[in-house]
């Protein structure tokens, strides 16, 4: 009615204020002509209850004829609706709080009510008052006799009454669920409007209800009915319903029942569903208006239903509980571990249903019936685990399976159980014959949002004679618009008995499962062991899944085989690697190849690794490793082959890194070949990836007669913004009478406007054979080259090193170039290789020369020279520096040292420093090398070398001369020191000259000492 307080919902009375003006002149009007009528005192009356005429049924019956009314006026006419606001306006006043008083306190005293004035909100108390406590007049929550709204209902109360003229208080709202012992409370009744003119009161909102918790969400409370309306005005709105609550995650499965006599069961009981439950009802609308006076009122419409509340969404699925044992049958076999649980199971809850419409008045209109609630579309959110298979034993010789991920809905599917694993026997428990069977792993579950990972398949483990087989790994769930699932690694199956002659298998690995954002991980591939004289077959791993939109799954990792009785002939074979998953945002990696070791007399024979998948958009994945492979009986006439390395994917932003070769240890007199590194993908408009290593190889047997080839290094991949760094050479070293030859270190990549990659280093070659009886050469690997680069040259590479004790050469690699360094600075040089020998001439190799660029690269150092024998040692050249384009020259390097260690001794050189390079500032030049002996041969200091001119600065330093020493009482040979080498000429000043190298003899012969070199001129 009007427009009252602003937190309650009302309807306009349209027309009301003419309705009444109509009547109220009617009712004025004297209805006879003659002398007044005579009646009772009116006191009388108001106190005498057999007077309340009015209260009477048939006083409100409708009249028998009707009267005709003129059209009702526009709303702009409303004066009674107006009055009601001004009505309001002057009960807030506090101007007229004091005569209001004067009228209230009287009422109040008598029948507890005022008699002009709204209900007090929310009131709760008594009605003490003279006549009021017989509950006929209702309390301060109503509005006045006269006039006045009836106030708010207490929570899920019925809202106050009013009096002749205004409108009836809104319902309380219901508690929610959460706040009423997880019981949703029901909206109050909205409150009667005034008997003569106003609207009845909105019903309360019902609860929310509340959210499972282990359990089903409870109901939302019911909407409160309308309240009715007066003579004129309209029945109020009905409360809301209350939502309904969520459903909580299902329970945990309670554990596996006994099996049944003689039968392999005991499976754990699957998890416990939550489904959501139905919203509230909304509250049905309230009546409309009466007829007054035998006559057909103005009546009002009927009000409008609630609305029901939503439903309740699904809770995620419980878990599958883990498996149990079997009972055993009477002279049967014991039953099989239970598998785990599979996960349970959730569903949506039911919409609420909409309020009935209030009925409308004669001539009034019916209200709307409220809406539904929103059903629920989720048909669950996340799966469940599936629970882990039973734990096996040397009674329970089969472990269980895991359970099943449960689906996901609009979740991540849950993971999938781990089968059971088992041991049979002991160290002091090894006659039983049974054969050891891991548990399978359960399969992630599938969801929306994401798969779950497959379960781990269980080892399978035996101190008898039986076979081991681990369990398999199970597949990942799809990832549905998220990541696939990983796939499950295989078991391991292992016997510690030397007496078995069974095979041993691993597991096989999960399949990955696919996903729009992401392809899953392939699961690892099962390792297999046996100190018997079987087979070890190692399980392959798995593939990684196709990543979509977003990154490729990795490619699992192939198992190990190791064989670890020396009276077996069989081969140990590594499980191959998976492959990577290709993905528009990023490549995955390929998988490591498996290893392979054998202590028999059969073969070690290692994987290689993966190459990575190309990262379209993204980084290129990295190649996997090569498996490593080693023989560990000296009897062993096979070979030990290491796996090769995967190569590294392309990228837009970044090329992936190759794999590393496989090492290789032979203890038998078989070849030991070690895999080599991978080349480094291509980094479009990123960085190249590295090179990866080669694998390094060691032979332990005196009478082998082959060659140790280490593996080589793999290059960098080239880049927009800059290079990858290429792999080293791997190290060779053999105590037979074979070739050692160290691995190539690989160039380093062009860097585009970045920097160029650093070459690799060559790896060393060492033979030492225990009686020296070796004829082979020991073959230092060759350094790589560093890359060119617009913002700066790769380094280059050392050289390897070369040595032997046996009668063949020990021959050192040359250092390798450093790269142009463009706009900055060009690469250093790398250092020349060490040669060391024992008959043959010992020497070390040179340094790499500078790269040029705005700062030029520094010369690497020479190599030394060392011999124990009877042939020369001679120190390798410095590098030159190179020239700087607008910036400083690189300085020269150092030339190596040589090194005589007997008597018998050759002639030791010191090898000669390397020129500095010209630039604004020159570089220095390079220190000769130091000589050295014990022997009789000449011994002659290397000299230094000059000092480059400076442009604009000064010149470059000249390289001091080398030291010359013999220590052999009976040389006659001389000792010359090296010299001094030339100091640049430069712009503000001359480079200094370097001093002559010292020289001293303990034998017959001189010893003269190198010449200073002369300074630079300004």
């Amino acid at each position: 009615m009007g427009t009252g307080r602003s937190n309650r919902l009302r309807r306009r009375a349209t027309g009301a204020g003419a309705t009444v003006g109509a009547f109220l002149a009617f009712g004025m009007a004297p209805l006879t002509a003659g002398a007044p009528v005579a009646r009772a005192d009116f006191l009388d009356d108001l106190f005498d209850p057999t007077a309340w005429t009015w209260l009477d049924a048939s006083a409100w019956t409708p009249p028998a004829e009707t009267v005709a009314f003129d059209a009702l006026p526009a709303p702009e006419t409303d004066w009674m609706a107006d009055l009601h606001a001004q009505v309001e306006t002057m009960l807030a006043d506090p101007a007229n709080g004091w005569w209001l008083d004067l009228l209230n306190q009287p009422s109040e005293w008598l029948f507890g009510r005022d008699l002009i004035g709204d209900g007090v909100d929310g009131f709760d108390g008594a009605n003490t008052s003279l006549f009021g406590s017989t509950g006929w007049f209702g309390d301060l929550g109503d509005g006045g006799f006269l006039a006045g709204d009836g106030g708010l209902g207490v929570t899920g109360g019925t809202g106050g009454m009013a009096g002749m003229f205004g409108n009836g208080g809104e319902g309380g709202a219901g508690l929610d669920a959460a706040d009423n012992a997880g019981v949703a409370g029901d909206g109050g009744a909205g409150g009667a409007g005034g008997w003569l003119f106003g609207d009845g009161g909105a019903g309360g909102a019902g609860g929310a209800g509340a959210d499972g918790i282990n359990a089903a969400g409870s109901n939302g409370g019911v909407g409160g009915n309308g309240g009715a309306a007066g003579i004129f005005g309209d029945g109020g709105e009905g409360g809301h319903g209350g939502s309904g609550g969520d459903g909580s995650s299902g329970g945990i499965g309670g554990n596996g029942g006994d099996g049944v006599v003689g039968v392999n069961n005991g499976r754990g009981q699957d998890g416990g569903s939550a489904d959501g439950f139905a919203g509230g009802d909304g509250g049905n609308g309230g009546s409309g208006g009466v007829t007054t006076f035998g006559h057909l009122g103005v009546n009002g419409d009927g009000g409008a239903g609630g609305n029901g509340g939503n439903a309740g969404n699904a809770g995620s699925s419980g878990n599958g509980a883990a498996g149990a044992w079997g009972n055993t049958g009477t002279g049967g076999a014991d039953g099989a571990g239970g598998d785990g649980g599979n996960a349970g199971s959730s569903a949506a809850g039911a919409a609420g249903s909409g309020g009935l419409h209030g009925t409308g008045g004669n001539g009034g209109t019916d209200g709307t019936a409220g809406t539904a609630g929103n059903t629920s579309t989720a048909t669950g959110i996340h799966g469940g685990n599936g629970g882990d298979g039973a734990l096996g034993d040397g009674d329970h010789p089969q472990a269980g399976n895991g359970g099943n991920g449960g689906t996901g809905g609009i979740g991540v599917g849950g993971n999938g159980g781990a089968g059971g694993s088992l041991i049979i026997g002991d160290s002091t428990s090894t006659t039983s014959t049974q054969d050891a069977l891991g548990g399978d792993g359960g399969a992630g579950g599938s969801g929306a949002a994401g798969g779950g990972n497959g379960g781990n398949g269980g080892g399978a483990i035996t101190y008898g004679t039986g076979k081991a087989i681990g369990g398999d790994g199970a597949a990942g769930g799809a990832g549905g618009t998220g990541a696939g699932g990983n796939g499950g690694d295989g078991g391991l199956g292992w016997s510690s008995n030397s007496a078995s002659t069974q095979d041993i298998f691993g597991g096989q690995a999960g399949a990955a499962g696919s996903g729009a954002a992401g392809g899953g991980n392939g699961g690892n591939g099962g390792s297999a062991t046996t100190a018997g004289t079987g087979k070890a077959v190692a399980a392959d791993g798995a593939d990684g899944a196709a990543g979509g939109t977003g990154t490729g799954g990795n490619g699992g990792n192939g198992g190990g085989a190791w064989i670890g009785n020396g009276a077996s002939t069989q081969d140990a074979v590594g499980g191959q690697a998976g492959a990577a998953g290709n993905g528009a945002a990023g490549g995955g990696n390929g998988g490591n190849g498996g290893g392979a070791i054998n202590y028999g007399t059969g073969k070690a024979l290692a994987a290689d690794g993966a190459d990575g998948a190309a990262g379209g958009t993204g980084t290129g994945g990295n190649g996997g490793d090569g498996g490593g492979a080693s023989i560990g009986n000296v009897a062993s006439t096979q070979d030990a082959l290491g796996g090769k390395a995967g190569t590294g994917g392309s990228g837009a932003t970044g090329g992936g890194n190759g794999g590393d070769g496989g090492n290789v240890v032979n203890q038998g007199t078989g070849k030991a070949v070690a895999g080599d590194g991978a080349d480094g993908g291509a980094g479009g408009f990123g960085a190249g990836g590295n090179g990866g290593s080669g694998g390094y190889v060691y032979s332990y047997n005196s009478a082998s007669t082959h060659d140790a080839l280490a593996g080589d290094g793999g290059s960098g991949g080239s880049g927009a913004t800059g290079a990858g760094n290429g792999g080293n050479g791997g190290n060779a070293y053999t105590e037979g009478l074979g070739k050692a030859i160290g691995g190539d270190g690989a160039d380093g990549g062009a860097g585009g406007s970045g920097n160029g990659g650093n070459g690799g280093n060559g790896g060393d070659a060492s033979i030492y054979n225990s009686a020296g009886a070796s004829t082979q050469d020991a073959l230092g690997g060759q350094a790589g080259a560093g890359g060119n680069g617009a913002a700066g040259g790769g380094n280059g590479g050392n050289g390897g090193n070369g040595g032997t004790n046996g009668t063949g050469k020990g021959i050192a690699a040359d250092g390798a170039d450093g790269g142009n360094g463009g706009n900055g600075t060009g690469g250093n040089g790398g250092n020349g290789g060490t040669a060391g020998t024992t008959t043959q001439d010992a020497f070390g190799a040179q340094g790499g020369a500078g790269g040029s660029g705005t700062t030029g690269g520094n010369g690497g150092n020479g190599g030394n020279g060392y011999t124990q024998g009877t042939g020369k040692a001679i120190g390798g050249d410095g590098g030159t520096g190179a020239s700087g384009d607008g910036g400083n020259g690189g300085n020269g390097g150092n030339g190596g040292n040589a090194d005589s260690t007997i008597e018998a001794g050759q002639d030791t050189l010191g090898g000669q420093g390397g020129a500095g390079g010209s630039g604004t500032t020159g570089g220095n030049g390079g220190n000769g090398g130091n000589a050295h002996t014990y022997g009789t041969g000449k011994v002659i200091g290397g000299d230094g070398a000059a000092g480059a001119d400076g442009s604009t600065g000064q010149g470059g330093n000249g390289g001091g001369g080398g030291l010359a020493v013999i220590q052999n009482t009976t040389s006659t040979q001389d000792a010359l020191g090296g010299d001094g080498g030339a100091g640049g000429d430069g712009a503000t000043s001359g480079g200094d000259g370097g001093g002559g190298g010292d020289a001293y003899t303990s034998g017959t012969g001189n010893a003269v000492h190198g010449n200073p070199g002369p300074d630079g001129t300004p």
